[in-house]
């Protein structure tokens, strides 16, 4: 039996999670900090994990029917230094890849 990542445990292992992530997971430059009370998984760039600060990228389902929050797009990141503040959101996930690895 394989393990399952986290973003599995805490999302269910059906949850789908684009190569580009599971790349850089495998690579070490992200982490995964999912927590099933989120509204979906969230990765942090490598190093910052311990930081409740961290900017973080969030991954929604892909199809907009299944999210919480329908309106929203596919990958967003956000400054979670206090204030929240949306870096970008965006269907395409090179782009918020490289917003959080920027930002971050």
């Amino acid at each position: 039996m394989t393990d399952l990542r986290l973003f599995q445990r805490e999302f269910g292992a059906h949850f789908e999670m684009p190569q580009p992530i599971l790349d850089a997971l495998d690579a070490g430059t992200l982490v995964d900090i999912s927590w099933h009370n989120d509204v979906c998984p969230s990765f942090v760039r490598a190093g910052d994990e311990e930081l409740d600060s961290a900017t973080r990228l969030w991954v929604s389902p892909a199809n907009p029917e299944d999210r919480e929050y329908p309106e929203f797009k596919h990958f967003g990141v956000y400054d979670h230094s206090g204030n929240g503040r949306s870096i970008i959101e965006t269907d395409d996930v090179e782009i918020a890849l490289a917003h959080l690895l920027k930002e971050a």
